[in-house]
């Protein structure tokens, strides 16, 4: 990855290493492996902990080569995660256990490989995956994978998320993070309309017309 960003740098031409891609594909598509294991495996690490390793750190050169490679991956991928999307869906009941919070880990790191394509027939899988999600933690991350691309679509999830976790602070709390980490342009100011958002939700508590307020501030 850091000689990704060198390249970048250098104005040099992207190109994910042949090898890397192959050992990816056999990590994911490798039944024998423990489903936690293969979803952190084929997570990239942070742009933090990428710069970490670097002299001298260069954000906009990380944020664009891992940008790239999340989705570079994603394309020649593609059928091995529409794969592993479709084999860890579950319409049962959430149960905390490791073997479904392993498939829900995988399947979540799929949906956002997938959605960082965005490729309208992918926002109808990762949309599908949103209604019929049975429990908040998968319906968060289609969510996330949802609010990578700006647009109508995005912003009436968003409105939906909130109304049906307007009550549960800590979600809210991570419904602000979400929007307020996204690169979508025009997010500085978007970030400045949330940060008075969410004073005014410290400040009073939950209100049913917080995404109202919010609706009508980010169309100033």
């Amino acid at each position: 990855m850091l000689s990704l960003v060198a390249d970048f740098q250098q104005n040099k031409t992207l190109a994910l290493n042949a090898n890397f891609v192959h050992g990816l594909k056999s990590i994911l598509t490798d039944a024998s492996l423990d489903k936690e294991f293969i979803a952190m495996a084929i997570t990239l690490p942070g742009e933090g902990e990428i710069m970490d390793l670097m002299e001298v750190a260069d954000p906009d050169a990380v944020h664009s080569v891992r940008k790239f490679i999340r989705k570079e991956l994603a394309s020649q991928l593609k059928a091995e995660f529409l794969n592993t999307v479709q084999a860890n869906r579950s319409s049962e009941e959430y149960v905390f256990n490791h073997p479904n919070m392993a498939r829900r880990a995988l399947k979540n790191v799929a949906l956002g490989y997938l959605a960082s394509l965005e490729d309208p027939e992918l926002t109808k899988l990762v949309l599908h995956e949103y209604n019929t999600a049975t429990n908040m933690t998968e319906q968060f991350a289609a969510l996330v994978a949802i609010a990578q691309s700006p647009g109508k679509i995005r912003d009436d999830v968003l409105a939906d998320f909130y109304n049906k976790w307007q009550h549960d602070f800590l979600v809210v709390n991570k419904w602000f993070a979400l929007q307020a980490t996204s690169d979508i342009p025009g997010n500085v100011e978007t970030v400045r309309n949330l940060a008075q958002l969410e004073m005014i939700v410290s400040a009073n508590g939950l209100s049913e017309n917080v995404f109202e307020i919010a609706s009508k501030s980010l169309a100033v």
